[in-house]
């Protein structure tokens, strides 16, 4: 249930808090960002939202879409990969890796290959008869300027995420479709002094760890009391799906070839059937 109305601008009893998120006794979370407004978010699926006169339905999306959709996902004990996720070539992958890593800028690369997105910057993994499926986001891709000139985009067709914000979305219509199973994850890694990306396989702990590097918002949920459970399914998740490591260079000049290896790794996962 989403319903705008008044919002305390303080938590009683708060446990933990940021500059921007602060979690009361009870798990309630008040989420508060300038210019936009405040959310509180209760058991997982209530939000009461004030706004600010500045509000624009632009950036309130923006909001629910990233911080105050970790506080539900959390809350409703979801698995969320900090991961933008695609198909290609009938198989699912996850491109995993905390802000920065490219995410989404590999993925609109794939996309002009002829790869389907599912979701940016958010993949949530449900588990069916043990098998992990991912479900599809909202519509779009949310990128830096210099992400969408080197896709090869026109900058023009893409919008501000929020009033005095840097970050670009592009949004299209998409057919609700059920998740699909998750084949693998490549976790993206930014190399310095690398000069060309390269990939290969991740196995054991070192698949799944730090968590922080493949999960939306660990320390949030952890602070909500999920600090077993997280470990436990991101533990089973990487027993069941091929991990790869994609490490690549700090610019973006080589984005087509670690769109390349992407390919690789999607053949990799077609030859184990």
């Amino acid at each position: 249930m989403f319903e705008t109305g008044e919002v305390p601008a303080v938590l009683p009893d708060v446990t933990w808090s940021s500059p921007f998120l602060s979690i009361g006794a009870d798990g309630a979370a008040l989420v508060t960002i300038r210019d936009v407004g405040r959310f509180l978010v209760s058991r997982g699926r209530e939000i009461r939202f004030a706004p600010t006169p500045l509000a624009t339905p632009a950036a309130i999306e923006s909001i629910v879409l990233s911080v105050v959709a970790g506080v539900i996902l959390h809350e409703r004990a979801a698995l969320p990969l900090h991961a933008s996720c695609v198909e290609w070539n009938g198989k699912v992958i996850a491109l995993a890796g905390p802000s920065g890593r490219g995410k989404s800028t590999l993925a609109s690369a794939l996309l002009k290959r002829g790869a389907e997105l599912i979701s940016d910057d958010i993949t949530v993994v449900r588990f069916v008869d043990d098998t992990p499926h991912a479900a599809q986001g909202a519509a779009g891709l949310r990128l830096w300027p210099d992400a969408v000139s080197a896709a090869g985009m026109a900058q023009a067709t893409w919008n501000p995420v929020r009033l005095g914000h840097s970050k670009r979305v592009h949004a299209e219509p998409t057919i609700a479709r059920p998740p699909r199973r998750l084949d693998g994850v490549l976790r993206i890694e930014v190399e310095n002094g690398a000069q060309r990306p390269r990939l290969h396989e991740l196995h054991g702990p070192a698949a799944a760890m730090p968590m922080k590097d493949v999960l939306y918002r660990v320390d949030l949920g952890r602070r909500l009391g999920r600090r077993e459970s997280l470990y436990l399914d991101l533990m089973r998740l990487a027993d069941r799906v091929t991990v790869f490591e994609l490490c690549r260079p700090q610019d973006l000049s080589d984005l087509d070839r670690a769109a390349e290896l992407v390919e690789e790794a999607v053949r990799r996962l077609e030859e184990r059937l």
